[in-house]
C-alpha cells in the first residue's frame, strides 16, 4: 500500500496511517476474541472439574 502511494506521488504518510490503523484494529479484535475464548474455556473447565484453575 505504501509503495503504491509513493509511486502515485501522494506520499507515504496517509498510507502508513491507514495501514497502521488496520493493523491495530485487527490486533484488538483478535485480543478480545482470545480473551472471550479463554474465559469460556475456563468456565467449561470449572463446570467439568468442579475446581478453579488460575
Amino acid at each position: 500500500m505504501t509503495v503504491v502511494a509513493v509511486r502515485r506521488g501522494t506520499g507515504a504518510g496517509p498510507a502508513l496511517a491507514v495501514g497502521g490503523g488496520v493493523f491495530v484494529a485487527v490486533a484488538l479484535a483478535l485480543a478480545v476474541r482470545a480473551h472471550a475464548r479463554r474465559a469460556a474455556l475456563l468456565r467449561r473447565m470449572h463446570e467439568l472439574t468442579g475446581r478453579e484453575e488460575r
